[in-house]
């Protein structure tokens, strides 16, 4: 399979994947504009959608990244230390998110779910609170960058 086979693919994937999901959220949104009395099917279909696509782009972003470790492995072994220390780094980064999530059940009236538990709470608060840094990171670094350049041309 050629390059641009494969890229004309993806794309495809991509823009179905999105159509999808737009479908979905006008479903939800235009559920609660004319106060649809089952409401919780397109807010339980929006959510299991959503979770089918992260569940699909950690698990590919898994696989390319011990495809690409066993890759350079064969051709570098100096250069795997890289993509180790990235792995530590983000084994790192989800340990201290989690434990500095709050566990403590919450009182949500009108709530029937079993998810008011101490490890789903502990995990919500794990992925927000990494997607807190990373973005914080994402953020200084742009900053960072662009005072750098600016630097650079003063000299």
């Amino acid at each position: 399979m050629s390059f641009f086979s494969s890229n004309k693919i993806s794309t495809l994937i991509l823009w179905g994947c999105m159509l999808v999901t737009l479908g979905l959220f006008a479903w939800f949104y235009l559920a609660y504009a004319v106060d649809s009395e089952d409401i919780e099917k397109e807010t339980s279909s929006l959510l299991v959608w959503l979770f089918i696509i992260s569940f699909i782009t950690v698990l590919t972003t898994f696989l390319f990244s011990v495809w690409y470790f066993i890759r350079q492995w064969k051709k570098s072994p100096k250069k795997i230390w890289q993509s180790t220390v990235a792995f530590i780094s983000i084994g790192f980064l989800f340990a201290v998110s989690y434990l500095l999530g709050n566990g403590n059940p919450l009182h949500i009236p009108g709530y029937k779910g079993n998810e008011n538990t101490f490890i789903w709470l502990k995990l919500t608060d794990m992925w927000l609170y990494s997607i807190y840094i990373l973005l914080a990171l994402a953020f200084i670094f742009l900053l960072g960058s662009i005072l750098w350049s600016y630097l650079k041309k003063i000299k």
